[in-house]
């Protein structure tokens, strides 16, 4: 009796989920998950109508108590996955991508959405061979295509994405997405006007995309043409007031016209909006450093190997000097990692080191070595 009770309800919440009545459909759930606290059908069902209305949190609950009834069920990790990574738990969304494409190899959205995770948190190449698997199982995926090179762009393979970007343009001329990969390909070439008239052409195309607006408002900085930054960037939080890089990109304009206050403040929105977007950090350390704030300037900056523009040395599992009362009889590595002319300046104080007692080791960049030596 209680097992036709539970069908029953689960048979009529189905059906009000399929018509778009979400809460009649969750009140049913629910009473069926009161007689049966483990109903997979029941705990699947309120995952998805959680992640219907992004409760995420509530998605993966759900999901996961369903995970633990049927771990072997793809669609309950292609699920869990997606609900992790729309979270911003990308890390914790890797476990269960790798589950999902495992299970059900020729999923095509479980592989896209695997490399998605991958680029959230950094890890490009494994984030373009999930990219290419996806092309492998649908060699006509435009959004597996568009996402190896946007990846490509991200590995410094600029030529490579431009190619991609035009392959698409060929036959889908009024492809947004595929001028504003184009975009991003030439900013990374620092040919910033081409990008400005990739992403122009994007915006064209899609007037009401805030990702767009923000790109070219980036362009528009490297350009040194800050009010026009400060345009596009306004017209991407009007049309997303919760977009990060938005208002991230608007305090380097701000910052770049000297209007320091609003500047720092729209990078402290950034932050509120998501405290794992580095640049948005990077962008305040400049802001502050320049404001004599040197001690939260200093902080901030310490965001930076998060970010594609810094290259994260392989050695930073070194233990970091905390004090220079460590440095005496200390073993100390000090490397360079920006421009040329950064490291001569701030080499005057290797020999502080040294008088500190330390023996220090110093990398430098190739052009440098025969200076330093």
């Amino acid at each position: 009796m209680k097992s036709s009770q539970i069908d029953a309800l689960i048979i009529q919440a189905l059906q009000y989920f399929e018509a778009g009545s979400l809460g009649s459909a969750e009140e049913l759930l629910l009473a069926a998950l009161k007689i049966e606290k483990k109903n997979l059908m029941a705990l699947q069902m309120m995952g998805l109508i959680k992640a219907s209305i992004a409760d995420h949190k509530s998605c993966i609950n759900f999901l996961r108590q369903a995970e633990k009834l049927s771990p072997s069920d793809p669609s309950i990790q292609y699920n869990l996955a997606k609900a992790l990574s729309d979270f911003g738990d990308d890390r914790s969304a890797i476990l269960h991508h790798e589950r999902a494409t495992r299970l059900d190899p020729n999923n095509l959205m479980a592989w896209l959405n695997y490399g998605k995770s991958f680029s959230n948190i950094g890890r490009f190449k494994d984030a373009l061979r999930a990219f290419e698997k996806a092309l492998t199982i649908n060699g006509n995926s435009l959004e597996a295509r568009l996402n190896i090179g946007a990846t490509l762009t991200e590995l410094s393979q600029y030529e490579k994405a431009i190619e991609i970007a035009d392959a698409i343009l060929e036959t889908n001329p009024n492809f947004a997405e595929a001028w504003s990969n184009k975009g991003g390909a030439y900013k990374g070439l620092n040919q910033y006007e081409s990008a400005l008239a990739c992403y122009e052409k994007a915006v064209s195309l899609q007037p009401d995309n805030s990702q767009f607006w923000s790109n070219k408002g980036a362009a528009h900085v490297s350009l040194t043409q800050y009010e026009e930054a400060l345009i596009c960037c306004e017209k991407a939080i009007k049309l997303s007031p919760n977009f990060a890089e938005a208002w991230s990109n608007k305090a380097l304009a701000l910052n770049d016209l000297k209007r320091y206050q609003e500047a720092l403040e729209s990078c402290n929105i950034a932050i509120r909006i998501n405290p794992n977007y580095r640049e948005s950090y990077w962008n305040r350390a400049l802001i502050l450093l320049t404001l004599g704030r040197l001690k939260e300037g200093w902080s901030d900056y310490e965001q930076r190997w998060g970010m594609e523009t810094f290259e994260r040395p392989t050695f930073l599992s070194i233990p970091r000097l905390k004090s220079l009362y460590e440095t005496a009889d200390s073993k100390i590595l000090v490397w360079s990692e920006q421009g040329l002319g950064d490291v001569i300046q701030f080499s005057r104080y290797l020999p502080c080191l040294q008088r500190l007692g330390a023996s220090v080791t110093v990398r430098v960049q190739k052009q440098l070595e025969p200076l330093f030596k």
